[in-house]
């Protein structure tokens, strides 16, 4: 990953020392001069030249603007579909309130956000494990909520609980 980085960004400083968390994922990038670095805005792809007029693609979009880049490709869709524009509502219509205790959380993540795994609950989708490893009480906190939710066994539980211990054991071994 950091050479990965360094290739990318050559003059990013990274070392394994200054690494906490690894996201994947692509972000996209623009060359500035001799330097590539990311674009910082979202990237709209309308595949009509490519002989696909039914495919809109967009790539780098960040919570914070995502209801604008909806706005903007809701309206080329209409624009697609020969439809007349309508007011966007977006800007008017709450995002449901995120819930407050970690239990709910974690059988919300469970529940309505396709949550498969204990990982992705505890790093991904709720803060438990933004700070590090959470301890053994937490986890199996967590192991029982998500597991209710998504009907697993006692044995699927611990072994989504050592999944868990195994991915913060990797991230200290390249630290």
């Amino acid at each position: 990953f950091v050479a990965a980085v360094r290739q990318a960004y050559p003059g990013m400083t990274v070392t394994r020392d200054t690494i906490d968390l690894v996201h994947r994922g692509l972000v996209p990038a623009a060359v500035h001069g001799q330097a590539v670095a990311p674009d910082g805005r979202e990237q709209l792809h309308d595949h009509t030249a490519a002989g696909h007029p039914e495919l809109i693609s967009v790539a780098g979009t960040k919570y914070t603007t995502a209801r604008a880049v909806a706005e903007k490709i809701t309206d080329r869709v209409l624009a697609h579909l020969g439809r007349p524009a309508v007011a966007c509502r977006t800007a008017n219509t709450p995002l449901p309130a995120p819930a407050t205790d970690l239990s709910a959380r974690l059988a919300a993540a469970a529940r309505d956000e396709m949550v498969v795994t204990l990982e992705d609950a505890v790093v991904r989708r709720t803060p438990i494990g933004a700070l590090g490893r959470p301890d053994d009480a937490s986890l199996l906190d967590a192991a029982r909520i998500v597991g209710d939710v998504l009907g697993w066994t006692e044995a699927q539980r611990r072994d989504e609980m050592a999944a868990v211990v195994q991915f913060y054991d990797r991230l200290a071994e390249i630290r």
